[in-house]
């Protein structure tokens, strides 16, 4: 039972490692994806840039842009942002109304750092509306390299690792078989045993 049950725990966490692995790859897929539906926005190639305090790729404006990240996230299946500064203007999270979390603030720590601090991309956990996500973001720079904005793409992670989850659960079960149906065998072969002591006492 427990050699089962420690091969059984192994499995998991290699299935954990395995899903976290291709969650990484998965996004970064999807951030190339984002890249490439924002780029696309512009066509005369002038770049992202701040007027009037709204974010541009090229002529086109991206606040509430809700068609690239609703792209992004039905191809991922996770979620995709867009922010100006540390404020989002076009998101796939919603309220608990419905509505696009719109205006929501990019909170401070590691990934804000990265983005608005160092102009470098960022890849690991975050917490995004109480719920904790697999996530990337890149900076959004202008033309002369300063950094406006940032694209997130994430997964929950919940999602990425339903699988392994699922498999723990079997494997609980599995594994209470394994226990009651042992416990019943050894008190069959423990009643065996102790039936001729049972006799020789009536006699």
């Amino acid at each position: 039972v427990l050699l089962a049950c420690g091969l059984a725990s192994i499995a998991v966490t290699i299935i954990h490692r395995e899903l976290v692995k291709q969650a990484e790859a998965d996004l970064q897929r999807d951030m190339a994806f984002a890249w490439t539906l924002l780029n696309g926005l512009d066509d005369h190639q002038f770049g992202f840039r701040v007027h009037d305090g709204r974010l541009y790729a090229g002529l086109r404006p991206l606040d509430e842009n809700s068609g690239i990240v609703d792209k992004v996230a039905q191809i991922s299946g996770g979620d995709a942002m867009v922010f100006l500064r540390d404020q989002s203007i076009a998101t796939t999270l919603r309220g608990p109304d419905g509505s696009r979390l719109v205006g929501a603030t990019f909170a401070t720590g590691p990934a804000y750092d990265a983005v608005f601090r160092d102009g470098k991309s960022y890849r690991g956990q975050v917490d995004l509306g109480g719920e904790h996500y697999l996530g990337a973001y890149d900076p959004i720079t202008t033309a002369s390299g300063e950094v406006v904005g940032s694209l997130f793409v994430g997964l929950k992670i919940s999602d990425a690792l339903r699988i392994a989850d699922d498999v723990a659960r079997n494997v609980a079960v599995l594994a209470s078989l394994i226990i009651v149906v042992s416990a019943g065998g050894l008190w069959l072969v423990i009643s065996r045993l102790l039936r001729p002591l049972g006799q020789m006492t009536d006699v």
